[in-house]
């Protein structure tokens, strides 16, 4: 099995749909997106209330050389847009196929 990495994206709220468009397009199957709210730095207050920024995290298991392209063009749009985000990758040991005919747990040495 080739090795495959998680690539993680958090971007603004508005980004997200983008953000797997271009992953696709090099290369990831798919992604899931979900919902989270970011805590660093000072956001301000609105009518007293504090702005706690929305964000999306977009979670992607691709092939390596799928990383290394997501890696290499997200990290050129996001720092150029007002998606404000962040992108990295985390090896995978493991991966279970689970479906409804098939359940094969795979290995890397």
């Amino acid at each position: 099995m080739e090795k495959c990495k998680v690539v993680y994206l958090i971007v603004n709220v508005g980004f997200s749909e983008e953000a797997v468009n271009i992953i696709r397009e090099l290369g990831a199957n798919g992604a899931t997106i979900v919902n989270a709210r970011g805590t660093g730095g000072d956001h301000g207050y609105f009518f007293g209330m504090p702005i706690e920024p929305e964000k999306k995290l977009i979670i992607s298991v691709v092939t390596e050389d799928v990383a290394t392209r997501i890696m290499n063009v997200m990290a050129n749009r996001i720092s150029n847009s007002t998606a404000n985000g962040i992108c990295y990758c985390v090896d995978v040991e493991k991966v279970a196929f689970i479906n409804k005919q098939v359940a094969t747990i795979k290995n890397e040495d």
